[in-house]
């Protein structure tokens, strides 16, 4: 049963990152996206690029931060820090607030 809870856990995580890549990716194309926020190919880069730096960051000292205060403190700190960047997002009027801020 842990296995399969698991895999599960691993599949939602690959979808949902695979929905942020595709998602950059569309936007990336659309010359209303990039004209708005006078984007170049290093900038459109830079900004795809943060949806897996953030991942890879976390990566380094989750694990720790875990054991030291406990799985469900550090899952709801998580979620309100990716809250904070979504409403960040979605209020983006300049290319430094539309970069992944979580």
């Amino acid at each position: 049963m842990v296995a399969v809870l698991l895999v599960l856990t691993a599949t939602a995580q690959a979808v949902t990152m695979g929905y942020d890549a595709s998602m950059m990716n569309g936007l990336n194309i659309l010359p209303s996206y990039t004209d708005y926020f006078n984007l170049d190919t290093a900038s459109l880069s830079l900004n795809t690029a943060s949806i897996w730096v953030g991942s890879m960051i976390a990566g380094f000292f989750t694990g720790q931060l875990c054991d030291w205060l406990g799985r469900k403190p550090v899952l709801f700190w998580g979620a309100a820090i990716t809250i904070v960047g979504v409403i960040i997002q979605t209020a983006a009027q300049n290319v430094g607030m539309s970069s992944q801020a979580a």
